[in-house]
C-alpha cells in the first residue's frame, strides 16, 4: 500500500483528504506545519507529499526547496495544494520542485487523476535510472552494520558488483556486523532478480544478523534462506532502525 504524507494546517482540509485518500486504497500520514512534515519523511519515508503552500511558519514553498536540497527526499513527488492558483504562485511552486498542483476547493476525480499521474512519472524516472545504474551496488560504512543499496537495476552484473566490493578488503572488516540490504529504489523484483539477491545473501552473509527492507520483503519471505539470524523488515521498518543507530 503507497502511503501519502499531507502537509497542511487546515484540519478540514486534511480531515477531507484522509477520508478521499483512504478510500482509493492509500495510506494516509498527517502533519500540520513544514518542519513536522520534514520530521515525518525521516521517519516513514512516504511514496509522495501533498504540501499546503499556506502554512503556518516556514510556508510550503520553503519547505519545498528544502526538501529539493536533501538527497533523501529530493526523488519524492510533490503536489502541492493552494487556494491562489495565480500563474506567479504556479510557476513558483513547479520551478521549485514540485510535480504538480491542486486548487482548493479539492475535487476528488482531479485529486486522484493527479496522483496516479504523479506516481507514473516517478516509476519512469526510476525506470531510467535505474536502467542507467544497471547492476550496481552502493556501500555505506555505519557504526555496528554495513548497508548495501541496491541503487541500480538488479542483473547478473549485480552479484559481481557486490562481491567486488568484498574482495576489496571490506569482508576482513565487517565479520561481525549486520549486513543491511536496502532494495527501497527497486520496482516490483521479477522471480530472476529475487534468485540473484537469494545468491547474494547465500554466498556472503555466514551467520550475520541480516536485515532486507524496501517494497519487495515480501518477496523473500516466501523462500526463507537457511540463515540463523534474519530479518525482513519494511522499508518504514528500516527507517526507524536507522534513525534509532549513532550513525
Amino acid at each position: 500500500m503507497k502511503s501519502i504524507l499531507v502537509i497542511d494546517d487546515d484540519d478540514s482540509i486534511a480531515a477531507l483528504l484522509d477520508v478521499l485518500l483512504s478510500k482509493a486504497g492509500y495510506r494516509v500520514l498527517r502533519a500540520r506545519t513544514g518542519e513536522d512534515g520534514l520530521s515525518m519523511m525521516r521517519s516513514h519515508l512516504p511514496d509522495l507529499i501533498l504540501l499546503d503552500i499556506g502554512l503556518p511558519g516556514k510556508d510550503g514553498i520553503s519547505i519545498l526547496k528544502k526538501m529539493k536540497t536533501q538527497e533523501k527526499f529530493e526523488s519524492l513527488p510533490v503536489i502541492m495544494i493552494t487556494a491562489d492558483a495565480r500563474r506567479k504562485t504556479v510557476t513558483t511552486a513547479i520551478y521549485s520542485g514540485a510535480i504538480d498542483y491542486l486548487v482548493k476547493p479539492l475535487d476528488r476525480q482531479v485529486l486522484e487523476l493527479k496522483i496516479r499521474r504523479a506516481f507514473q512519472v516517478q516509476e519512469l524516472e526510476l525506470s531510467k535510472t535505474l536502467t542507467r545504474d544497471a547492476g550496481k551496488v552502493v556501500v555505506e560504512r555505519r557504526k555496528g552494520y554495513t548497508l548495501f543499496v541496491f541503487s541500480g537495476l538488479i542483473n547478473q552484473a549485480t552479484e559481481q558488483s557486490f562481491f567486488g566490493i568484498l574482495e576489496r578488503g571490506l569482508e576482513r572488516q565487517i565479520r561481525t556486523e549486520v549486513f543491511a540490504f536496502d532494495l527501497r529504489w527497486q520496482p516490483v523484483l521479477n522471480p530472476d532478480q529475487v534468485t540473484i539477491v537469494h545468491s547474494i545473501l547465500h554466498n556472503s552473509s555466514g551467520n550475520r544478523p541480516v536485515l532486507i527492507a524496501g517494497r519487495n520483503y515480501a518477496a523473500f519471505l516466501e523462500a526463507p534462506l537457511d540463515l540463523e539470524n534474519q530479518l525482513f523488515i519494511s522499508e518504514e521498518d528500516l527507517e526507524r532502525f536507522l534513525s534509532h543507530k549513532d550513525i
